[in-house]
């Protein structure tokens, strides 16, 4: 009798804490604005339109073992200023494309990125003028772990991702991207490059940690 109701104290303060396994609200197919919380993909989805993080908000997103695919309609998430995005779990982001914009995936302007993969988060196959699958700008800052950003493309610089702010990458793979495709020189990775195939940085730290 005593196991069963500890177990349903455990599940009661779960439910509780933000974030927690009950906390986690179903992330809505259709798109835009996401108010703070805790959010988790339920399926692969292919929102109809962009997430939009207000300024001033925290969102937490657990792909949960699902792939949120933009089928280069569209970009997948913008940070707007003070506003933070934690992305969590395993999973797959792709498709995104911002057009004549940058940031193919997720675009920032004064916001916090966190990616944490349990296993990996994978991005691939976004495209945008830079930053081909994340840019980061005004601001804020770059926190990827446990990630591998592969087969990402953009126009000028940054083919997997271009930031100008404070950025840490660990633990991670960043492999087969392209920036500007009509120069042929390429690492020994393969991604190919204008200014940074795999990765652009041009704010005042960067840290990569194997």
């Amino acid at each position: 009798m005593k196991r069963y109701t500890l177990y349903i104290l455990v599940i009661l303060i779960a439910c509780l804490i933000p974030g927690g396994v009950c906390a986690q609200t179903a992330l809505d197919y259709f798109g835009g604005e996401l108010s703070s919380g805790s959010y988790k993909l339920v399926g692969n989805t292919a929102p109809f339109m962009p997430y939009n993080i207000p300024a001033n908000s925290s969102v937490v997103i657990n792909l949960n073992g699902y792939t949120l695919d933009a089928e280069g309609t569209m970009r997948l998430f913008v940070l707007n200023s003070n506003s933070t995005l934690k992305i969590i779990g395993r999973g797959t982001i792709k498709g995104g494309n911002a057009g004549t914009q940058n940031g193919g995936a997720i675009y920032s302007k004064g916001g916090t990125l966190i990616v944490e993969g349990n296993d990996s988060i994978v991005f691939e196959k976004n495209k945008a003028v830079s930053g081909g699958a994340i840019y980061m700008e005004g601001g804020g800052e770059c926190i990827i772990k446990n990630c591998i950003i592969k087969d990402n493309y953009a126009q000028i610089n940054g083919g997997g991702i271009f930031t100008g702010v404070k950025t840490t990458i660990s633990d991670s793979k960043i492999l087969g991207n392209r920036a500007m495709s009509s120069i042929t020189p390429s690492t020994p990775l393969g991604n190919q490059y204008g200014r940074g195939g795999g990765f652009c940085f041009t704010g005042e730290m960067a840290e990569l940690i194997n």
